[in-house]
């Protein structure tokens, strides 16, 4: 809701004085100055804008380069925008461009069906296609493109960045402050810069921030039932020797004044166990929603899925993710790369048969070895990541699922709680599902026989399993909660039994 109103607020600001929203924000860190000296503000206000007469009008149509959160490409971002390539990327993206020229020579592939299909940070190979025989074109020459486009992007956001207001912007907003007076003037403006920097900053961090709100949210929830398990503690000691006393026939007058300050004490204590109960659930609760916006903010924008990753290899055999919290992207690569390896080795076998050098072939292999590397990093951070949201949410969605099973009516929250939770175990499975799929069967064994009433236990069942007295089909009949979890979860009994 900050955004909306933010930009709604400044859309309207902006409209009124006739100039864009970069343009006011560039203004108005101008104006911040002018104020600093705190004498004939509208003044200093003036001169100020005075400067902006001069502005170039040859730059009004201009319009910032962005990514997809609208955040200006810079050096400090340009890597995630527009990956630098180097000899491995680009050697696959070459090949694939050769592959694809192929097809468009046999007549099965249209290059504009191809160019359309580019995501805007990718259109930099449209011209490099264009302008270059495909199939003698080396990797330093894609290389080369790459830099370049990346230095355009550069270029064009510095040049619109030295650009100063045009005369027009200059004189509406004069025009349009100078009714407020001085004092007024100077307040609003000093108000609106203010929230300005505020939202841009809100923007540039926001999963970061998100994530901040999470990790303090968590740690309020963790201090509270460690203050509640504290006073349960003491008060079941007291409980206890309240009813050790009581169960004497006969009290000395030293313990029946022992006992009436337990009883008192425990008075006190159930208070406090009530202040924290209600304490620890609102804790347990903030925790929750603080994670679901995390979780939102971080990875919703990603479509985590099979058809996700497959849509990756639609037009490039060898996708860039969009960023290191791009699941999909990330799994795709992994995916790519450990491909390209596996031709490589077949090539150097081919080789070596051959009685070739296979000394640049290693040195390929060796490459892929480190990018695999890589990528498998990336998965392994964001597994990590994803488990402490899910753990994260664990008491809330037990508590909303028991309830919606009694047919509760739910909350906005709850529900929200629910679908992240299963969002986030789906995003798990993904990722494992391509990196190390028995690993996620044992994670799912390994929880289902932690929870209530599965009918025995792991070690149990393998050792009737083996010893023969218990079948698959008699499993099914005999355990039908463990059965249904295999069916839920799309696993053949006899994979549970090789974990």
């Amino acid at each position: 809701m900050i955004f909306k109103t933010f930009d709604s607020d400044l859309d309207g600001i902006s409209n009124k004085l006739e100039f864009s929203k970069r343009s006011f924000s560039e203004w108005i860190k101008q104006v911040k100055t002018s104020f600093i000296g705190g004498t004939n503000v509208l003044q200093k206000f003036k001169n100020t804008l005075s400067a902006a007469f001069i502005a170039d009008k040859n730059g009004e149509n201009n319009t910032w380069i962005t990514n997809s959160s609208g955040q200006i490409i810079s050096n400090d971002n340009i890597d995630l925008y527009l990956p630098k390539l180097d000899q491995v990327p680009a050697s696959n993206l070459l090949r694939n461009m050769q592959t694809l020229q192929a097809q468009v020579d046999a007549g099965t592939l249209c290059w504009d069906d191809y160019f359309s299909a580019l995501d805007e940070n990718q259109k930099w190979q449209i011209d490099f296609i264009q302008n270059n025989n495909l199939q003698t074109a080396s990797t330093k020459d894609l290389i080369k493109a790459n830099e370049a486009a990346r230095a355009s992007i550069l270029n064009h956001n510095k040049a619109i960045k030295a650009q100063t207001l045009s005369a027009k912007a200059g004189k509406a907003a004069l025009q349009a402050l100078a009714t407020a007076g001085n004092m007024l003037a100077g307040f609003v403006i000093s108000k609106i810069f203010e929230s300005v920097i505020t939202n841009i900053d809100n923007y540039v961090h926001k999963a970061e921030k998100a994530n901040d709100a999470m990790d303090n949210a968590i740690s309020a929830y963790g201090s509270a039932k460690s203050s509640l398990d504290s006073i349960n503690s003491e008060l079941d000691e007291h409980i206890h020797k309240i009813s050790d006393l009581e169960s004497k026939d006969k009290l000395t007058y030293a313990e029946k004044g022992q006992l009436d300050e337990l009883k008192a004490i425990t008075q006190e204590l159930l208070l406090q166990q009530s202040i924290n109960e209600k304490r620890t659930d609102k804790a347990s609760k903030e925790a929750a929603d603080k994670t679901v916006d995390a979780y939102d903010t971080q990875y919703g924008k990603y479509d985590i899925s099979k058809e996700g990753v497959d849509k990756r290899f639609e037009y490039n055999d060898f996708p860039t993710p969009q960023s290191e919290d791009d699941i999909t992207g990330n799994i795709a690569a992994y995916i790519s790369i450990n491909k390209a390896k596996e031709d490589s080795e077949n090539r150097r076998r081919d080789a070596l048969e051959s009685g070739m050098d296979v000394t640049s072939i290693d040195e390929e292999i060796q490459d892929y070895i480190d990018a695999a590397d890589e990528y498998s990093a990336r998965l392994d951070s964001s597994i990590s990541d994803l488990q402490e949201k899910r753990l994260a949410l664990e008491d809330e969605y037990r508590k909303a699922i028991e309830k919606d099973q009694n047919g509760g009516e739910m909350t906005s929250s709850e529900t929200k709680i629910i679908d992240t939770y299963d969002a986030i175990t789906d995003d798990l499975k993904i990722i494992y599902g391509y990196t190390n799929p028995n690993e996620w069967n044992s994670i799912e064994f390994s929880e289902i026989f932690n929870a209530d009433g599965i009918e025995k236990n792991r070690e149990e069942l393998i050792s009737m399993y083996q010893s023969g007295e218990l079948s698959s089909e008699e499993m099914l009949k005999q355990f039908p909660k463990l059965s249904n979890f295999l069916s839920a979860n799309g696993l053949h009994q006899k994979e549970y039994w090789k974990i």
